[in-house]
Order: structure tokens, then sequence, then C-alpha cells
């Protein structure tokens, strides 16, 4: 739920511009990497996005 969190957020940050490219760059990559460990370790569900 946090990784479909910050795929949407930086989506937003996309389309309408309120904050640099990288930092949505940046919040795609901390999403697929807290969907892909969630699969592999039990204790990454407790990542929340900062």
């Amino acid at each position: 739920m946090a990784g479909v969190f910050m795929i949407s957020t930086s989506t937003v940050v996309i389309y309408t511009g309120i904050a640099p490219r990288w930092m949505a760059g940046i919040g795609y990559a901390l999403a697929a990497l807290v969907l892909l460990n969630s699969f592999y370790l039990s204790s990454s569900i407790m990542v929340r996005p900062i």
C-alpha cells in the first residue's frame, strides 16, 4: 500500500510540477524497492514513505 501511494504521489508531482522531476524519480525508485522487497522480507511491509 505504501508503494502504491508513493507511485501516485510521484505521478502527481510530475504532472503538476510542484517539485523537481528528480524527486519524483527517487519516489518511483523507492516505491519499486518497497514493492519488490515486500515479497522477500516480511519486515519491509512496515516501511512507510518518508
